[in-house]
């Protein structure tokens, strides 16, 4: 995952190694598509750096371990955090990005 250091905007998912397969998150709301809105992730695992900057911080890369896995079917594909139950969807176009009750991400789905 990339995201922007400044805002902590999600920009990018890069799968590289499909994970096991699952089911998925079930249909999305049937509410009107939001456009131009990202999921801003929490950066405070990256830990601000020294000086004046307070934007600056100390690392650029933080590893996570999460169960994940991935759905595929004709008109999506869906990466899953399979111990993340979503609770609101954030729409990005064609990318909808499931959040929990805690916050957290839950799925990332993109409609093909």
């Amino acid at each position: 995952m990339k995201v922007d250091p400044t805002t902590g905007m999600l920009v990018q998912v890069v799968v590289i190694e499909e994970p096991r397969q699952v089911s998925g998150t079930g249909p999305l709301p049937t509410e009107p598509k939001t456009q131009q809105h990202s999921p801003v992730i929490e950066r405070t695992p990256w830990g601000l750096g020294h000086g004046s900057d307070a934007l600056t911080h100390s690392v650029s890369v933080v590893s996570a371990v999460e169960d994940i896995g991935f759905v595929r079917t004709a008109d999506h594909i869906e990466l899953v955090f399979v111990d993340q139950k979503p609770a609101r969807y954030v729409r990005c176009g064609n990318v909808a990005v499931a959040v929990s009750d805690q916050g957290g991400m839950a799925a990332i789905r993109a409609l093909l």
